[in-house]
């Protein structure tokens, strides 16, 4: 990353300018994927935790019915741990490209950055980002929990 910093410094105003706006493109870009991924994600929750609870309903009165909701929510679940992960990613896209607009912003108003201040910058805001988004990322913690979400609702 410190070589892009670098090579951001040597370009020219015009140049700069260009970048910036490729940046605003692809950040815009990563934006509204977000949050079209968001709806969608809260589009499958509420199809999953309404098929679960179809289950529990029909458990005690048609247990292959019950199995079936519970075997449709088990693929609303894992089409939900996808889109988390997709989102995660999304996230971290639009991070980058927000900052690396606002870096050259500073570069062409002036702003001096020493070496530990941009690595400071980095290394903290995207730990922060990583640390919250990543957790969609972790495929078998969820799976092991939708495992026993669905021996313990349904069996």
């Amino acid at each position: 990353m410190r070589d892009q910093w670098d090579r951001y410094r040597r370009h020219s105003k015009r140049q700069l300018q260009e970048l910036a706006a490729e940046h605003l493109r692809f950040q815009e870009s990563f934006s509204r994927k977000s949050s079209e991924l968001t709806r969608e994600i809260e589009d499958l929750t509420s199809k999953y935790k309404m098929l679960m609870n179809k289950s529990k309903d029909e458990l005690e009165a048609n247990l292959p019915l019950a199995l079936s909701f519970g075997i449709q929510g088990r693929i609303f679940k894992a089409d939900l741990l996808v889109a988390l992960s997709v989102r995660s990613v999304i996230r971290m896209n639009d991070f980058f490209h927000r900052l690396m607009m606002t870096y050259i912003e500073d570069i062409l108003n002036g702003v001096e950055y020493n070496t530990n201040q941009k690595d400071s910058l980095i290394h903290r805001e995207y730990s922060d980002l990583v640390g919250t988004s990543s957790k969609a990322t972790q495929f078998e913690e969820y799976l092991n929990q939708l495992k026993q979400e669905i021996e313990g609702d349904i069996l």
